[in-house]
């Protein structure tokens, strides 16, 4: 079992090293597949940090400033949905810096 952990801790490290972003590329993945999806969203603010974003005839709010959205994935998952990732790329802002910190490189190789 030792061994398990042990060689799971080095490839671990060993990927979050080769890694040029801020997310690990399991999350960064995850986030450009969202971001594919977002970018065919309709966004519309309600104030700063309240929007309404419209997809496929469903719609969803979404809160940047508490992390949250209708959906409920981007509390789950700690990580933008699509939904606040149409949201944030309107804003011209970075879904990494709206991700979990346990997402990071710099965590990944604390590990």
């Amino acid at each position: 079992m030792r061994k398990l952990i042990e060689k799971w801790n080095y490839d671990k490290s060993k990927e979050a090293l080769y890694t040029n972003t801020k997310l690990t590329a399991k999350y960064e993945s995850i986030l450009v597949d969202n971001l594919e999806i977002a970018l065919h969203m309709m966004v519309r603010p309600s104030s700063d940090y309240l929007h309404t974003v419209t997809h496929m005839g469903k719609t969803f709010i979404v809160c940047i400033k508490a992390k949250t959205c209708t959906c409920q994935q981007f509390q789950l998952d700690e990580l933008p949905c699509p939904h606040a990732l149409a949201v944030l790329h309107k804003k011209g802002l970075d879904g990494d810096d709206y991700s979990s910190l346990y997402y990071t490189k710099e965590n990944m190789m604390k590990t």
